[in-house]
């Protein structure tokens, strides 16, 4: 994957949460880069200092993302939620424990969401 698209992406999700500090441990890769990212997962590399971690997993047409993120401020959930949103449908997962992320299912917003849209609409042009 183009790293401004990561960059890109990066920016997006920062500016979408909150702040708080804490400091977890998480998986951060994508299938697109990674093949161990993927469902099942095998591996990723790791990140420290982070406060929550995040797993998104979202279809549109016949591109599958699964994203593992490391959070560096607290979003306003804790938990997962599925959505479909122009024609993407995706769960989002946020969780608090160390490398929790790594789960089929770890809570997710309509910012993840959204996120997750503006990911997969990116990969597709």
């Amino acid at each position: 994957m183009d790293r401004t698209y990561c960059l890109l992406l990066g920016c997006i999700f920062i500016a979408a949460i909150a702040s708080q500090t804490d400091a977890l441990r998480c998986y951060n890769c994508n299938n697109l880069d990674d093949n161990g990212c993927d469902d099942p997962f095998s591996s990723a590399s790791e990140l420290t200092g982070c406060v929550q971690c995040v797993k998104v997993k979202g279809t549109k047409s016949s591109l599958q993302v699964v994203a593992r993120i490391c959070a560096p401020e607290r979003l306003p959930v804790n938990g997962c939620e599925s959505k479909t949103e122009q024609g993407i449908t995706g769960e989002a997962c946020v969780c608090e424990t160390d490398l929790c992320n790594s789960s089929v299912r770890v809570a997710a917003s309509a910012t993840l969401l959204m996120i997750l849209s503006f990911y997969i609409t990116v990969h597709l042009m």
